[in-house]
């Protein structure tokens, strides 16, 4: 769902980012917010797997990498 946080390897390499919903393409993504949107996304469905790890309100320390 939107503003969950995300694992998702994608071309063999990790990715974690925040859910978003894309109008234009109609499409669930997620995005790191650490650069422009429509450049650092990753479409889910072609993710190989996808792992819930919190969301942007309860964990938003997830996204700058602290643990």
């Amino acid at each position: 769902m939107r503003g969950d946080v995300v694992e998702a390897p994608y071309d063999g390499e990790g990715f974690t980012g925040v859910v978003v919903y894309d109008l234009s393409e109609l499409d669930f993504k997620a995005t790191n917010g650490q650069e422009n949107y429509g450049s650092n996304f990753q479409y889910l469905t072609c993710a190989d797997e996808i792992k819930i790890i919190g969301n942007v309100h309860e964990n938003p320390e997830l996204l700058r990498g602290d643990e």
